[in-house]
């Protein structure tokens, strides 16, 4: 029997600044004995296996170290953008399909 979906979502806490909540990495987390650090090629490889998240992603395998998920999420976001664009050069076509 699989372990089921990745959740991370017990190494954050939720932090209300007055206008709105956001998320930040728990204080005293050790690595490898509240979370394990992965290399994108893993993460890809267990997230298509047990799917989950959310995905963290560091500078380093240290859950402290620089933020890089806005600067993933907007490459990934200008990669899609490009890609859509491209699509409808080549198909003539606004419609965008995915599988459920």
């Amino acid at each position: 029997m699989p372990p089921g979906p990745i959740t991370n979502d017990d190494l954050y806490v939720k932090v209300f600044d007055g206008k709105e909540y956001s998320m930040h990495v728990r204080e005293d987390l050790e690595l490898n004995k509240h979370y394990r650090g992965v290399n994108k090629e893993v993460w890809q490889l267990l997230h298509r296996m047990y799917g989950g998240g959310p995905i963290i992603v560091r500078e380093e395998l240290d859950i402290y170290s620089r933020d890089l998920s806005r600067d993933q999420m907007s490459k990934s976001s200008q990669r899609a953008k490009e890609s859509i664009k491209a699509s409808q050069r080549n198909h003539g076509s606004n419609n965008i399909f995915a599988k459920s």
